[in-house]
């Protein structure tokens, strides 16, 4: 009942959401919606845990509900990450070296390339100066973004190569640091691509189409801006753009 109301909570905001474009009340409603997942969410891990202390360890119910524990102990941490990361708080920024974030970025999603069978590669070009970030945002936007690479080279054939990399550069006449993110997905259907940092848009199954807006508005909040270029059967890249320290 309470993950029905959320929803019906969501459809009802949703429209005004996309006409105001306001970043905090998209962060506001979406912390909202998952504080609503992670009660009954917490109710159930009680009771699993419950009954495995009921369950003798030899019983043929306690593997399945020892696997129940372990996946809710998992998707608690990451509802809990995914709160922290639409929350809406005051941003720190400090200079930041922009190939380490990727680095950090790279590590915590490595596990998840592998498993989708992707090869990757990062270019870092190491005369890239600093930028004035909040880190922590940072890292979050740019896991946004190999993520959503990842998910998009699913609609690629078994046997094909799927491919992303990352790479930074210097454009010194705008006195830019530039990050790109690059795969051989299936590209951007033409009637999406105008729709695609919009709120709650999305072509995915199970997605609430949060991600690219999150991003958009980070790099904006930088002083940044983030673009695209795809085509249909070709490569995808976008390009997060921001202000480099003198």
């Amino acid at each position: 009942a309470e993950l029905f109301e959320a929803g019906e909570c969501l459809r009802r905001t949703q429209a005004a959401l996309i006409e105001g474009g306001r970043a905090s009340a998209l962060a506001g409603l979406s912390s909202g919606i998952l504080h609503q997942i992670s009660q009954p969410l917490t109710v159930i891990y009680g009771f699993v845990r419950y009954m495995k202390e009921e369950i003798k360890e030899g019983d043929k119910f306690y593997k399945p509900v020892s696997m129940m524990e372990t996946q809710a102990v998992e998707l608690k941490k990451k509802l809990d990450n995914l709160t922290e990361l639409v929350s809406h708080r005051k941003i720190v920024k400090t200079p930041v070296d922009v190939n380490e974030v990727i680095k950090q970025a790279m590590g915590l999603v490595t596990d998840e390339f592998k498993k989708r069978r992707i090869k990757w590669l990062a270019e870092l070009n190491t005369d890239v100066p600093k930028v004035n970030a909040d880190g922590v945002l940072l890292q979050q936007a740019f896991m946004i973004l190999a993520i959503n690479s990842a998910e998009s080279l699913e609609g690629r054939s078994e046997e094909a190569i799927r491919y992303f990399e990352v790479q930074t550069a210097f454009d010194k006449d705008q006195n830019e640091v530039t990050v790109s993110f690059s795969d051989n997905g299936p590209g951007i259907n033409e009637k999406d691509k105008k729709s695609i940092f919009t709120p709650f848009f999305t072509t995915k199954k199970n997605s609430l189409g949060i991600g690219l807006a999150l991003c958009k508005n980070l790099a904006e909040e930088h002083s940044g801006n983030i673009s695209f270029h795809s085509e249909k059967g070709a490569e995808t890249v976008f390009t997060v753009r921001l202000p480099a320290l003198k």
